[in-house]
């Protein structure tokens, strides 16, 4: 959850997808098995990635997107997520990972076969959306 959580305020300073990598990357050195104290390894990358560390710990301490992540999981649940990465395209899960040019050929055919009259998906309203930060 540690992970989720620095993840989440990094974005507060737009910096997720560099947190995110920075913790794909080093995940051997802030595990369970690695350490009990996963916040100091985490801190670590705030600070080598230039956030303000303070109004970042204070972020994570605050567990200020702790009900996003757990709104997330829930869904994950509910859909019987199991495992990353995970796809639903057209109402099939596809539980593995998969080729750029398969993953485009799903969702390809999804959209041949949608209902040319289908809306446009809304985005949900500002500070409930569960979706990670887009990358640039």
């Amino acid at each position: 959850m540690q992970a989720h959580l620095a993840a989440g305020c990094a974005a507060d300073q737009n910096k997720f997808w560099e947190m995110h990598d920075r913790i794909f990357r080093g995940q051997n050195d802030w595990n369970g098995e690695a350490t009990s104290n996963p916040k100091k390894v985490l801190a670590g990358y705030a600070k080598e990635l230039g956030l303000d560390e303070d109004m970042w710990e204070q972020c994570l301490d605050d567990r200020k997107h702790l009900p996003r992540i757990q709104a997330s999981m829930a869904e994950g649940n509910k859909l019987r997520v199991s495992s990353t990465p995970t796809f639903i395209i057209n109402g099939k899960m596809i539980s593995s990972a998969i080729t750029y040019d398969r993953l485009k050929a799903l969702v390809d055919s999804a959209a041949a076969t949608a209902p040319a009259s289908a809306p446009a998906a809304t985005p949900p309203a500002s500070g409930t959306d569960s979706a990670a930060p887009r990358r640039p």
